[in-house]
C-alpha cells in the first residue's frame, strides 16, 4: 500500500519537500491566507502546524472551522450546513 507521500511524489524523489509538506514552504511576502476546514476531516490535524508557519512568517491568516463538517464541505452548497462556507468562498473569490 502506498503512503500519502508516495502518491504525492509520483515516484519522483526530486519533488521538493515544501511541495509535500506545506509547513516547510517559505511564506515570505505571502498575502492573507484563508484556511477552511471541517472539524471532522483528517486534514484538520494540520491546522496547528500551518498556523505556526503563518505566524513565523508574519502572514495574516483566517482559520475557519465548520463544526461537525467534512473535507471540502463548502463545495457542497446543496447541504444546508455547508451554505455559510460556500458563501465565504464566493466572497473570497470575488475579493470581498
Amino acid at each position: 500500500m502506498k503512503t500519502a507521500v508516495d502518491v504525492l511524489r509520483h515516484g519522483d524523489m526530486t519533488v521538493p519537500e515544501y511541495m509535500i509538506w506545506l509547513q516547510k514552504a517559505d511564506f515570505t511576502n505571502c498575502p492573507k491566507v484563508t484556511f477552511i476546514y471541517g472539524s471532522d476531516e483528517t486534514l484538520y490535524a494540520c491546522a496547528p502546524s500551518l498556523e505556526k508557519v503563518m505566524q513565523k512568517y508574519g502572514v495574516a491568516y483566517e482559520l475557519i472551522v465548520g463544526d461537525g463538517m467534512f473535507h471540502c464541505y463548502p463545495a457542497f452548497p446543496v447541504v444546508k450546513e455547508a451554505k455559510e462556507g460556500w458563501d465565504k468562498m464566493v466572497d473570497l473569490i470575488k475579493g470581498a
